[in-house]
């Protein structure tokens, strides 16, 4: 629910809940997996580009309660066949800020040793980039 009488006004007093369930779909724009597999072989070669292809999922859940045009990751994560990302946090919707921390995995098979984890956080001002990249495979 919100009220105001501009988009700001909108924005700034936003409360409620919001769910998103995708099966089956990619994130297009960059490889998870491929990231992974690469940083997990050289860790210092993290400075190269990362800003293509795709990231395939099985399920996508984002789950997001607002409050006075707050919007707290309640429950976020991608699981794909090869890697799995979990992010929590908050955003301000009027100010566009955003404070994300999140942890992109490979997933490993049953026999497998532990797969690769890599901790990271998302903060700035502007749109989360990857807003406009999820789509249905």
């Amino acid at each position: 629910m919100a009220s105001g009488s501009s988009p700001f006004g909108l924005a700034q007093s936003l409360d409620g809940t919001a769910t998103l369930t995708g099966h089956d779909g990619a994130i297009s724009g960059f490889n998870v997996e491929q990231l992974l597999k690469r940083l997990e072989r050289r860790p210092l070669s993290g400075g190269g580009n990362f800003r293509n292809g795709s990231t395939p999922y099985d399920n996508l859940t984002i789950a997001v309660k607002f409050a006075d045009g707050i919007a707290t990751a309640e429950d976020v994560r991608v699981e794909g066949p090869a890697a799995r990302i979990t992010l929590s946090g908050t955003a301000s919707v009027p100010a566009r800020e955003y404070d994300l921390k999140g942890v992109a995995s490979l997933t490993s098979t049953s026999n497998a040793p532990p797969g690769f984890d890599l901790p990271f956080v998302v903060q700035g001002r502007g749109m989360i980039p990857w807003s406009s990249r999820i789509r249905k495979a």
